[in-house]
Parts: C-alpha cells; structure tokens; sequence
C-alpha cells in the first residue's frame, strides 16, 4: 500500500502542470509506473482487503445480506478474487449443469498440527436426492469427508469415507432409511431431503486414511460451534457405538491383498455379515463376474438385490453377525437359484413391428420388451391378456405369447 501510494504521487505530480516534471520526458517510464500502481494497489491491496473480509464472513458464519457492501463484495468475489486464484473449477461445467464446483485450500489448525495444511476440493450440491448424477460426477473412487447441512435449521451431519459415492448414496437407500438405526437417518427419515445442502470435499488419492479422519475432525470442531450436530460420536473416525473401533492398520492391512478387501451387509437383516479379503476370494468362492463385483463396489448397487458391498464400514448397518464362508457361499447360491428360477417362469414374447418388420423380434421376457421400446409393463401385460383385442400396442406392435403360461 505505501509502494502503491508513493507510486500515485508520482503520477499526480507530473500531471500536476503542462511539460515534464519529474520524469525527464521518458514516456516510457510515466507508462510503467501507472502499470504497477494498478498491479500494486487492486491485487495487493484491495484483492487482499477482500479476502480477509470473506474469511472473516466466512469463519463467523455472518450472513451476507446484512454486510453493507454485499453487492460489491460479491460481485468482486466472483469476478476477480475466484478468477485469480482459480477458484472456480469450469472444467467440468459441462457436465455439472448448476453445480457449484470450488477449490479451496485448508488452514492449518489444532487437529493437525505440524503437518502440511490439507489441499481439497469443495463440490456444492443442492437437493443431493434427485442430483445422485451430479455426486457420482464428483465423488465416485473417490475419498474425503461430506457435509449435510438442513442451512434453515442450522443442522449439519459430518462423516468421511474413503469410497465417498458408496457411501454417501447410502442414506437414500429405501432399505436403510426404514429400518432407521442412527438418528440421522432417523431425521431424514421423517423430514426427507428437503432444503438439505451437501458438500464434498475431496482429498487428494494418495492421502492415507489418517488424513481423512483428521479432515473430518476438523469440520466437526468447526460446525458444533454454530451448528447442531446429527452426529453422536464427535470424535472422528467412530462407528457410533455400533461397531468397534478398528484400528488404522487393521483397515490398511484388509486392502493389501490383490487391491482392495471389502465388507459385505445384508439389506434383511441390517448386518455386517462377512469381510472379503480380497477380490479374488470373492471371483473364487461366490462367482460374481468382475464387472458386476466393481458395479456393486463403485456405484453402490445391491447384489442380487440383497447384499451391498463396500470398501469401507457402513454405519448405517448397526448389527454385527459374521457367518463363516460356507455359510455365505450357500446363502449367495440359493438367492442365485431363486433369482434364476423366477427368470425361468418369465413369459416369452413374440413382438411384430408391421409398420418395420426389421425390428420384429422374440423377446425373453415382458420386461426385455419394455426396456427394449421404453414402455410400461402393465400396458403390455394387457394387450397380451387380450383386454386390448384386434389393437396393436402403440399402433405397431402386435404382441403374442410363445409358450401357454400364463401372463
């Protein structure tokens, strides 16, 4: 500031009268001074004024709207400061559609003391129900610590996981949120996702699983001051009182073999029921194909619509009950059986295209059809229950049953 002010008295000198005054007619010095007199005073300055003015926002929790200068702050926010500093990531805007997509850097603080401050990236997803494209966009293999916040009620939840999708996803299972163990799910249970603001913050791959906790430390430490906590243990790290505690070596020596170990729940009975050390033991003893294994482990999906596999513990699970690997392999086999056998019963479907005989074809199942022309099941049900005689479905499509069971 005092470079930047000595610097404008020197241009308010020269222009002070006609001619030269103090600068021996060199244009191209009166130039460079003006050059780093802006440079000085907007980015050293005024860039820095703002800044400290927003952290201080921002750490107090101050609402914007009661600053007197929000408009030109804001404004002065986004356009110069994010720009800057690169603040806003526009890489995946295409993508992303509206979500707010920021990187940020961590301060040191109590929880992590004589170690290199935290470098993260901040997504901010609105309405995380019905933008699960959005958090597999952002988080899927990937490890850090998410934030609920209900910003009406002042109301936040903090947890951390090293496979974020799966784990995040899991507080919209159907299964999860009716059995209710934990009193987050219970409260989003009763008041649902409604004006529920979810922020990720991703830590780099390489960063040990120590590390995350301590990142979720440290925004619980930050949010119970102004926030009421959903979360009952505020130590980081804690399963809640319904697992014990494993130990950082342990979860690091269930990943070593071949990749990754991982923990399978079952859905019925809310339980933690086997751990897999490995993949191979899993290709090994229950014959799941690899793509559908890392379909179940990335995207959170429900084997044989039952069993959810996860690199990481899943609290919501409150109950322990490991079964022995024969007892899992059988349990595994007689879903496979029963799945394969309501496959068998399914009808089989002859479905003529008059308007493009090319696309006429047998179906081996009412649902193959409908996925096949995007229709409703039940409406083809009724054509093949002859409820729609003498009428093609969609104008096109004559449909009949190959074998004699019934629909």
């Amino acid at each position: 500031m005092m470079i930047g002010t000595c610097l404008s008295f020197l241009i308010r000198v020269e222009l002070a009268s006609p001619g030269t005054q103090i600068l021996a007619n060199d244009a191209q010095l009166y130039n460079t001074i003006i050059t780093a007199h802006a440079f000085l005073m907007i980015f050293f300055m005024v860039y820095v004024l703002t800044l400290n003015i927003f952290q201080y926002i921002e750490k107090h929790k101050i609402k914007l709207y009661v600053i007197y200068l929000n408009n030109y702050l804001f404004i002065l926010k986004l356009i110069i400061i994010d720009s800057v500093n690169n603040i806003f990531l526009f890489d995946k805007k295409d993508s992303l559609n509206d979500l707010n997509v920021v990187k940020e850097k961590a301060n040191e603080n109590s929880d992590i003391n004589d170690k290199t401050p935290l470098k993260y990236k901040k997504y901010v997803i609105r309405d995380p129900y019905t933008n699960r494209k959005d958090i597999a966009l952002v988080s899927k293999k990937e490890k850090g610590v998410y934030v609920f916040e209900i910003e009406e009620s002042n109301i936040a939840y903090i947890g951390s996981s090293i496979n974020l999708y799966n784990r995040i996803i899991s507080y919209f299972m159907p299964s999860i949120l009716a059995n209710a163990d934990r009193r987050v799910l219970r409260y989003f249970k009763k008041y649902g996702f409604k004006n529920v603001k979810l922020s990720i913050y991703i830590l780099p791959r390489s960063v040990s699983l120590e590390r995350v906790i301590e990142l979720e430390q440290h925004f619980i430490n930050e949010y119970r001051v102004m926030y009421t906590l959903l979360n009952v243990d505020l130590v980081a790290g804690g399963i809640e009182g319904t697992h014990t505690t494993m130990s950082l070596e342990a979860r690091d020596r269930l990943r070593r073999m071949r990749g990754i170990a991982f923990f399978v729940y079952d859905t019925l009975t809310h339980s933690l029921i086997f751990k897999f050390e490995s993949k191979q033991q899993a290709y090994s003893n229950i014959h799941i194909n690899h793509t559908t294994l890392n379909n179940c482990l990335d995207n959170g999906s429900l084997y044989l619509n039952r069993f959810l596999f996860s690199v990481d513990i899943v609290s919501e699970f409150p109950f322990i009950s490991f079964i022995s690997l024969d007892e899992l392999t059988a349990l595994i086999r007689d879903k496979q059986l029963e799945k394969r056998s309501i496959q068998s019963r399914s009808v089989k479907i002859y479905a003529e295209n008059l308007n493009n005989p090319n696309l006429s074809g047998l179906y081996p199942s009412i649902n193959s059809f409908a996925k096949a022309v995007k229709g409703d099941k039940e409406t083809i049900r009724s054509y093949l229950k002859r409820t729609q005689e003498n009428k093609l479905y969609r104008n096109q499509w004559k449909l009949s049953i190959i074998n004699n069971k019934d629909v």
